[in-house]
């Protein structure tokens, strides 16, 4: 019979072969699918200790800022103080309102449900608004060998905006474009297109290798080794929506 036969023994030997190659790789599969979930555990818990950490950190640096925050916007409300260089204190005192956006930023309801209930609409002359906005950023980028650059359209006029929303938005996105350039040119630009008005925010760093929609998810963050939470973008993007814009 076929079953005695040589080339019978070698087919039943192949497929032998054949099942046991096949386990090892289904042993193999299991084993790198227990690994990856371990991996993302690990990942999963390090994110959640570092949202953890930074919570801390906003906590407490509220009371802090606030101390120093008030009695500095009552210096320069009064100008009663002789001797005092304003221009210079006023710089100090946009730091500090940065540094109070961010912690509520990460701590008030605004980083997570911001509607248009929240928006408080003024007009403003953008041009003028942005350009100072700028200014502070210099130094920046002045420190890290960059130029900064604005090219407003004339006659933009006034527009009608929520300005602290619009502010920690512009903020978030130049503070992004001076912190992943290296070289070149931080270009802002101002202008009008049917009916809209458009901030355009142009560096000539690394960029991104991701899906654009990735980079505005909450503590999404493409290069771990630079530092940051993955906050600023996510944020700039609810409180520009709320206004009825895009990003």
């Amino acid at each position: 019979p076929f079953i005695m036969t040589v080339p019978a023994y070698l087919l039943i030997l192949a497929l032998i072969i054949s099942i046991s190659v096949t386990i090892s790789k289904v042993g193999i599969s299991l084993k790198q699918i227990d690994m990856d979930r371990a991996i993302n555990a690990q990942e999963n818990k390090h994110k959640d200790d570092k949202i953890s950490l930074l919570s801390n950190l906003a906590h407490e640096l509220r009371t802090p800022l606030s101390l120093i925050y008030n009695p500095v916007k009552d210096m320069l409300e009064e100008k009663s103080v002789k001797g005092i260089d304003y221009d210079r204190l006023d710089r100090i005192f946009n730091q500090v309102q940065k540094m109070t956006e961010m912690v509520n930023m990460i701590l008030d309801k605004g980083t997570n449900d911001i509607t248009k209930n929240d928006v408080v609409i003024e007009q403003v002359d953008i041009n003028e608004w942005l350009g100072k906005i700028i200014e502070d950023f210099k130094i920046d980028s002045y420190a890290k060998g960059l130029k900064t650059e604005f090219y407003p359209m004339p006659d933009m006029g006034k527009v009608d905006m929520d300005v602290k929303m619009m502010e920690t938005a512009v903020n978030n996105i130049i503070s992004n474009a001076i912190k992943y350039s290296d070289t070149g040119t931080i270009t802002i630009t101002t202008g009008r297109n049917k009916g809209s008005v458009w901030i355009k925010v142009h560096d000539e760093g690394r960029g991104f290798t991701c899906r654009p929609e990735e980079l505005f998810k909450r503590y999404y963050r493409e290069n771990e080794n630079i530092p940051g939470y993955g906050l600023g973008l996510s944020h700039a993007k609810l409180m520009v929506e709320a206004m009825g814009g895009s990003i």
